[in-house]
């Protein structure tokens, strides 16, 4: 059927363009997608049985309203260091890639975005690691929202996560990258969001270790997840895993889950232990002798 007549009839407040209709050829399911007008989010909409346009009018027109009352802001902290790891690989569909793209974006929506305020990188991965931005990349939440939007929805492969993780570690928490990991008031959180296990590359239970080491907190949001796949978010995450893992039957609950994560990012431990880092070179010390080449100078930091 056309859904394209989808919003006639529809109040103002409630206007939906639809995009596209598919069909699940072994199931017999349809799935109807919209993006929202006032917000650009994404999300799909099972119609399996709606015969009619009108049918799917009323359950997008539901889905919005609910939206409408399940705002996405929250109290952040004043500042923050947040980035997002999000898999690619080909097991994710393009549909399924844009739902998640549009919890990254009402995620970023609700912080406050700035150079003094929340920085946020992003890393994409599948066989290979895509490092998008990093927290000195963007430094208003404009340009931000608009990187994340520009993200490509084409699958990338297998499921790298460790090196991904990886890339965290050696390209992101670092301070040339922008990270304010060492100045030990600003929280660091990661978010990965996945649905499978890592089937190629580093360990990911490994580089996690390395990050929460560093004092990052680590937040996992798994879809769709086999049991192994389960147990390894688990060793990902911060503990207590009841507050840091997050397992979702399908990429459309991530709606469900927007506040509880934002929340959690929101109010991430500021006074986490951090491994020590290098000051300043001080100045350097008088020779220790007047003339001649045996003198020595130190200098300490």
């Amino acid at each position: 059927k056309n859904f394209a007549d989808v919003n006639e009839n529809r109040p103002d407040d409630a206007e939906i363009t639809a995009k596209r209709v598919a069909r699940d050829l072994e199931e017999w399911e349809y799935y109807k997608s919209f993006d929202s007008e006032d917000t650009g989010t994404f999300e799909t909409v099972n119609v399996a049985g709606m015969v009619d346009t009108k049918a799917v009018a009323d359950e997008v027109l539901a889905r919005v309203r609910r939206n409408e009352n399940h705002p996405t802001s929250t109290t952040c902290q004043p500042k923050m260091d947040l980035v997002f790891v999000l898999d690619g690989s080909s097991s994710v569909s393009m549909l399924n890639f844009k739902t998640m793209k549009s919890f990254v974006l009402d995620m970023t929506r609700a912080m406050d975005v700035s150079e003094t305020g929340t920085r946020v990188a992003l890393v994409m991965y599948g066989t290979m690691v895509d490092v998008r931005f990093r927290f000195n990349t963007h430094f208003d939440k404009d340009s931000v929202l608009a990187a994340i939007a520009a993200l490509p929805e084409t699958p990338l492969g297998l499921t790298n996560t460790g090196d991904a993780l990886f890339a965290v570690s050696s390209t992101i928490l670092i301070p040339s990258a922008g990270s304010r990991l060492y100045d030990l008031v600003t929280p660091q959180v990661l978010i990965l969001l996945t649905d499978g296990m890592a089937n190629i590359g580093r360990t990911p239970e490994a580089e996690a270790d390395v990050i929460r080491s560093m004092g990052v907190d680590i937040i996992s949001i798994g879809i769709d997840l086999s049991a192994s796949g389960i147990g390894q978010l688990n060793a990902i995450a911060t503990d207590p895993d009841s507050e840091h893992v997050f397992f979702l039957t399908n990429f459309a609950e991530l709606r469900d889950i927007l506040t509880n994560i934002t929340t959690l990012a929101c109010n991430a431990n500021i006074n986490i232990t951090r491994p020590p880092a290098w000051g300043a070179w001080s100045q350097w010390s008088s020779c220790t002798t007047s003339c001649g080449p045996t003198g020595t100078r130190v200098r300490a930091r």
